[in-house]
Order: C-alpha cells, then structure tokens, then sequence
C-alpha cells in the first residue's frame, strides 16, 4: 500500500508533453520470517518522476522511475513503461 501526492505540468507549442513527480510514503508486507520467527512489515518514502506523451486524445505513452528506501538498510528502485488508452 501506498499514499503519494502527484504534481505534473504540461509544455511544448501542443501541450501534449507532461512531466510529473511523485512523493510519498510506502508499506510492503514481506512473506518471509525475521530472525525472531515473526512476519514483517517494511514502510519508507518514495520519491518518482516521469514523462508523458499524448499521441492523440485517446492514447499516450507513459514513462516513470521511483525510487523507495525502507529503513535504513533497504531501497528499491523501478521503472515503469506504458501505453495509455481511453475508450
């Protein structure tokens, strides 16, 4: 589970770019065992940007990276890409 806040700003003469960032707070249950025999959970900020591209009004392009830290030992770094498609 996760809670962000989102922020974008569209630009260029068609207005079909748009950068956006990302700050939040993250919560992961690991299925593993601790040390003690015990279940945990894994909570950290999480921080993104990313980059979309209309292609028309029904279809974009989306690329993004987020960045997660767990404690003080533990980060998690991913990148997404996708196609967007209103009906």
């Amino acid at each position: 589970a996760a809670s962000e806040v989102w922020c974008g700003q569209g630009f260029g003469q068609d207005k079909a770019n748009l950068l956006e960032t990302k700050l939040g707070y993250g919560r992961a249950r690991v299925h593993g065992t601790g040390e003690d025999g015990n279940r945990y959970t894994e909570e950290g900020w999480r921080f993104g940007c990313g980059y979309e591209r209309a292609i028309n009004t029904n279809v974009s392009l989306r690329f993004g990276l987020d960045y997660t830290r767990y404690g003080e030992d533990e980060n998690q770094i991913q990148g997404k890409a996708g196609l967007l498609v209103k009906f």
